[in-house]
């Protein structure tokens, strides 16, 4: 990952051997990746999770299931709404 400049990182909640909010945690110790801004999906759409995500620093949370054909649009207006904050 050093190698790379990401504008934004994009995270599964549920992972194998990792949850999304801890590779979250791992890369931001990184200097230079401590604030990328963090979008993540989950199957869990309660409100307080959501909630916890965004507390946690989470751009976004997109629920699952999702129309994947409308991901690309969907992360492209979070993007745009987090620079015309």
């Amino acid at each position: 990952i050093r190698n790379t400049d990401p504008d934004m990182f994009v995270f599964d909640v549920m992972m194998p051997e990792m949850t999304g909010q801890k590779l979250r945690e791992e890369i931001g110790k990184i200097p230079g990746y401590e604030h990328v801004p963090t979008v993540y999906v989950t199957a869990k759409a309660e409100d307080s999770f959501t909630k916890q995500l965004r507390s946690e620093g989470a751009l976004a949370v997109i629920t699952k299931p999702f129309d994947p054909m409308t991901l690309a649009d969907t992360l492209r207006e979070i993007w745009r709404d987090h620079h015309n904050a």
